[in-house]
């Protein structure tokens, strides 16, 4: 977990409006990331507009995308603008 979640959890005095997590990107965890936001009733952000989560096409984002969930939303980062 990164972010501001990260931040509140380590003490600071913060509150996050949402929760950023790295997944190591490969197909494998991207698949699983997707399931588990479709367990969660979440829906993909796409273009200011709110997409069921699905199983069935690739995730249009290169580096990260973001998800509402029945929790609140949820960043996904699976690779850092350096590349890592």
């Amino acid at each position: 977990m990164v972010g501001s979640a990260a931040r509140y959890l380590l003490g600071e005095d913060i509150s996050p409006g949402d929760v950023d997590v790295v997944v190591a990107d490969s197909p494998t965890n991207r698949n699983a990331v997707v399931g588990a936001m479709i367990e969660l009733d979440g829906h993909l952000v796409i273009d200011d507009t709110l997409q069921p989560g699905t199983h069935r096409g690739p995730l249009a984002w290169e580096w990260s995308w973001k998800t509402m969930t029945s929790y609140g939303a949820v960043d996904v980062i699976v690779r850092f603008i350096d590349g890592t």
